[in-house]
């Protein structure tokens, strides 16, 4: 009796028509689940695309030696800019330089005091920060002409309050008349 009755349900239209649209809901379900997964892995995705793309982005425009002052000739001022390459503000921007030349293979530090206060970096507008080097280590410089080592970790705020922080690593020959060729650029990020 219980064959008949199987045999009776699967050739039972409406039977069918039930078993048919509960597998087709399993499946349905499935691909919704899917496709809802892969909806939020675009969403972050785009989001982060979104905000490294509109952001600050600071780096080292130039950097030389300015003429000294004619009241104070001991003094060279070397002038380092940084500027806003991205398109947001970068809000506390600090830099921390290092500079050190190398000659003969030995690294000698220059000792520049310094003091940098934090500031606010508009899209495409940069700022200089001048440091004296005395005429001792400006005069190693100008003769023998070693090879000029920067090191700078440039920190900043994004208006999405995420913390970047990039160490930049500058070798420049100097190549007189108070002008520098970079020879190699190293990048770091910490972000």
């Amino acid at each position: 009796m219980s064959t008949d009755h199987f045999a009776a349900l699967v050739e039972d239209p409406i039977t069918i028509a039930t078993i048919v649209i509960a597998i087709a809901t399993v499946i349905y379900t499935i691909a919704t689940i899917c496709l809802w997964r892969t909806t939020e892995s675009s969403v972050r995705l785009t989001k982060h695309l979104f905000e490294a793309s509109n952001g600050p982005f600071i780096g080292v425009k130039s950097l030389r030696f300015e003429n000294p002052s004619p009241r104070d000739n001991t003094r060279h001022p070397l002038v380092l800019e940084i500027k806003n390459f991205g398109n947001l503000a970068g809000i506390d921007v600090t830099i921390g330089p290092k500079f050190e030349f190398e000659i003969n293979n030995a690294n000698e530090g220059l000792s520049i005091p310094f003091k940098i206060e934090p500031v606010v970096l508009p899209p495409g507008h940069d700022n200089k920060y001048s440091f004296d080097v005395n005429n001792s280590d400006y005069v190693k410089i100008a003769q023998k002409r070693p090879l000029f080592i920067v090191t700078i970790r440039i920190s900043y705020n994004s208006i999405y309050k995420r913390k970047n922080s990039t160490k930049w690593i500058y070798k420049y020959k100097y190549v007189g008349d108070q002008k520098f060729n970079l020879v190699k650029a190293i990048e770091e990020t910490d972000s």
